[in-house]
């Protein structure tokens, strides 16, 4: 599938990759979970070679998109994640939402009535995310309540960021799981902008992540504070870094940790 991708996507024939997925698509519902899972992870490379340039049939692209959005309920955890990976582009964020975080802004935080640890399928909870777009909604709904670490973990890198989406990623950084801890850890160094954090946000995930039983999460969080926060936004000034964090107030619940 690797080497499809990067011919296709050297090639740029929209096209023909339009062609592919046609052809591979109706497999989607394969009654071998084997099938479905290899069958979800090309149609997702093949979305994912699409120029944005590319010319499409709305009526194709709603069939792909039904497809892809029936895999995330499937009972295999890897079909799910495959089908999380072949929707991130499908995602539409609120129409007031840009593309910066405001940290002084009120975050919205959809929630869930039932405990993580009750939950053992997100499919009864698809639409109680509180965002009008489905596919987000749906994204939402697994990143919450999936039981499997790897759908969420998928989750986690494919999650369209904005500030009403900020809080969930933050509050995976306090999975039950280290992999999706991590994972969390990953996606804030990689992708959010410190700005986007207000000073409690950022000393609660220094202290959370620094503290971790895991080592894993510790590194992701260590790789965050110094080559995310202190190396690329504060070129190494540690001075405004520790102002940032506002070490005077959060001493007590930092220092330690640090």
């Amino acid at each position: 599938v690797q080497w499809l991708s990067l011919f296709l996507a050297e090639l740029g024939n929209d096209g023909l990759v339009l062609a592919i997925l046609a052809r591979f698509l109706p497999l989607s519902t394969a009654a071998a979970s084997h099938v479905r899972q290899r069958v979800t992870h090309i149609v997702g490379t093949l979305i994912n070679t699409l120029t944005e340039e590319a010319e499409i049939d709305e009526d194709f692209w709603a069939e792909i998109t039904q497809a892809m959005a029936d895999r995330l309920i499937d009972r295999i955890p890897a079909v799910r994640a495959a089908a999380v990976v072949a929707l991130e582009r499908m995602q539409i964020l609120p129409e007031d939402e840009g593309d910066e975080f405001d940290a002084d802004e009120e975050a919205i935080v959809p929630s869930l009535d039932t405990p993580l640890k009750r939950r053992k399928h997100a499919s009864e909870f698809m639409d109680a995310s509180g965002f009008d777009d489905p596919i987000l909604s749906r994204f939402v709904a697994l990143l919450q309540a999936d039981s499997s670490k790897h759908v969420r973990a998928a989750v986690l890198h494919k999650l369209a960021l904005a500030p009403s989406t900020l809080p969930l990623v933050i509050e995976r950084t306090r999975d039950v799981d280290a992999k999706v801890r991590k994972a969390a850890y990953a996606v804030l160094a990689a992708k959010v902008d410190m700005r986007g954090l207000n000073i409690a946000q950022r000393v609660t995930l220094l202290d959370s992540g620094l503290r971790d039983r895991d080592d894993a999460v510790r590194n992701a969080a260590l790789s965050m504070m110094y080559t995310g926060w202190l190396k690329e936004f504060f070129e190494g000034d540690v001075t405004g870094f520790l102002d940032a964090l506002d070490v005077i107030e959060s001493d007590e619940k930092l220092v330690p940790a640090l």
